[in-house]
């Protein structure tokens, strides 16, 4: 091999990749490209809006480089497959043999209409700090629309928050129809209850057609609220 075995980012996947292969033959080339130097442990960050601590950081540059991954810092702008190189964002050009790209998803601000500007998506570190701050500060109402690939964050942001923080009204909101196509009836009303025990809401009549300065818009209704993820 050649270039060995290049890994493009920063996240959990990259990391354990990169460890994997280390740990089944130390003699692997393997090489990580990324900006990033540490790994948010992002499931921790349900937590955050709900007032608890940040989530833990663990130190992915630190983990590869005592495994001798060497950790290329930089951005891959550009793949020439039939070549076996990248292209950098500086303009450099990294060989392989073997291409592993694990960017992890990011979160698709315009799934729904007007959400990039309405909204915030706390699977991201600096909104679920944004969306904390806010809920401290005397958010009154908040609503949190949840579904499409993966709803159960969403939910589990909204049971936080009605959970642990009893001055704020909790709305949840299912956005396509998840709860009736995955989990059925019984699932939905059993999830309904335990909202109401504490003090919040689930809707899961309607799709959400667009999110508003305040509003979330449904079909042929809309919920008001101070804030909206």
């Amino acid at each position: 091999m050649n270039g060995g075995v290049v890994i493009v980012g920063g996240g959990f996947g990259a990391l354990e990749v990169a460890l994997a292969l280390k740990a089944v033959d130390r003699r692997i080339a393997v090489s990580v490209i990324s900006s990033e130097t540490a790994v948010v442990y992002r499931p921790w960050l349900i937590r955050v809006p709900a007032g608890r601590s940040q989530p833990p950081v663990i130190p992915s540059a630190r983990l590869l480089a005592r495994a001798r991954v060497a950790v290329i810092a930089g951005r891959a702008a550009t793949a020439h497959l039939e070549l076996r190189r990248l292209i950098l964002d500086s303009g450099r050009e990294v060989e392989y043999d073997q291409l592993v790209v694990a960017t992890g998803a990011a979160a698709d601000r315009d799934r729904v209409p007007g959400a990039r500007e309405h909204a915030l998506f706390p699977c991201d570190l600096g909104d679920a700090a944004e969306f904390a701050t806010r809920v401290s500060a005397g958010s009154a109402h908040v609503a949190v629309v949840f579904g499409w690939e993966r709803p159960g964050p969403g939910l589990e942001y909204a049971a936080w928050i009605a959970a642990h923080s009893p001055g704020v009204k909790v709305t949840a909101i299912d956005g396509d129809d998840t709860m009736a196509r995955r989990f059925g009836g019984k699932a939905t009303a059993r999830v309904r209850t335990l909202f109401e025990q504490r003090g919040a809401q689930l809707i899961t009549a309607g799709r959400v057609r667009r999110i508003g300065d305040g509003t979330v818009e449904l079909d042929g209704s809309a919920v008001a609220a101070d804030l909206i993820a």
